[in-house]
């Protein structure tokens, strides 16, 4: 199956065309493990935020994890 996020999960129907097109499951995506997240922000629009922040967060708690270049090619690499 498939997941939905942004803003473009958003109107009617939407998983049903999703369903029809790729022909397997489809389901609107909800941002869920941030302790005390408004509940304004629980949609699906907010999803790629709310995971791109908690990736980032993870990222930083690992001792390992180092830059070899600045900026986006460093995450690449």
């Amino acid at each position: 199956g498939i997941v939905l996020t942004g803003g473009g999960a958003l109107p009617n129907g939407m998983c049903d065309i999703a369903e029809r097109v790729v022909n397997c499951a489809a389901r609107n995506g909800l941002p869920f493990g941030v302790a005390h997240l408004p509940e304004e922000l629980i949609s699906p629009s907010w999803c790629v935020a709310t995971g791109l922040s908690m990736y980032s967060a993870k990222l930083k708690t690992r001792k390992d994890w180092r830059r070899s270049a600045p900026g986006l090619i460093g995450l690449l690499r």
